[in-house]
């Protein structure tokens, strides 16, 4: 209401200076284009003022959701971006200073996520669990058959996981997870289903640096 009164006298004040220095027309285009100025005015305030507290009300929940999910889309987004612009022939390729190829990566984000979000959360149901054998820690290309799944495959995975498991996660990312997740020889334990989140997505950022060096130097 403040504002309204203020932007009234301005609009008086602009009608007294021009009634005294130019036409009544021009006088009154100026009045008319102050009204409107000051209507759209407070239009946008009442706008902002209307996001800020929408913002404000997100309960603690919404905000930890909001926040992490970002990281996790940010961090696969990333990944997908590096291994789309890498050539099939040389996922297999692994040079003498890496332990394992651009393939063996790419599945071990993908059941690391898997695996993860189940062991936080056991109402998750892993998707591709016979992948877990070919990519979980310790395994090595090496030790596969003929049975791990293809380049086309894997990246039609990873880029399946980027909506599929932030959907899961809507609503069930505060408190405790079921199992915490230990972190090497019991270097660091993350209790948390939001920092179990957290950790995917760091976890994946590195891996995504070694596939990254691999396309390099393959």
């Amino acid at each position: 209401m403040k504002l309204l009164l203020c932007g009234v006298i301005i609009a008086i004040l602009i009608k007294t200076i021009y009634d005294r220095s130019l036409d009544t027309s021009i006088a009154e285009d100026c009045v008319l284009a102050g009204v409107i100025l000051i209507f759209f005015w407070l239009i946008v305030l009442r706008m902002s003022n209307f996001v800020s507290r929408g913002i404000a009300y997100l309960n603690q929940e919404e905000r930890i959701l909001i926040a992490t999910i970002q990281q996790l889309r940010l961090a696969r987004m990333h990944t997908i971006g590096r291994v789309k612009r890498i050539e099939d022939a040389k996922w297999d390729v692994l040079p003498g200073e890496f332990n394992n190829n651009i393939r063996w990566h790419v599945g071990h984000i993908y059941v690391t996520m898997e695996t993860l979000i189940q062991q936080a959360l056991p109402s998750y149901e892993v998707v591709h669990p016979e992948w877990i054998p070919f990519f979980i820690d310790g395994t090595s290309p090496g030790d596969w058959g003929d049975d791990a799944p293809t380049s086309d495959v894997l990246l039609a995975a990873i880029r399946d996981q980027l909506n599929r498991i932030p959907n899961f996660l809507e609503g069930k990312m505060v408190g405790d997870a079921a199992e915490p997740l230990v972190i090497g020889d019991d270097i660091m334990t993350i209790g948390n289903i939001d920092d179990i989140v957290q950790f995917i997505a760091w976890h994946e950022g590195v891996h995504a640096g070694v596939i990254d060096a691999l396309g390099k130097v393959s």
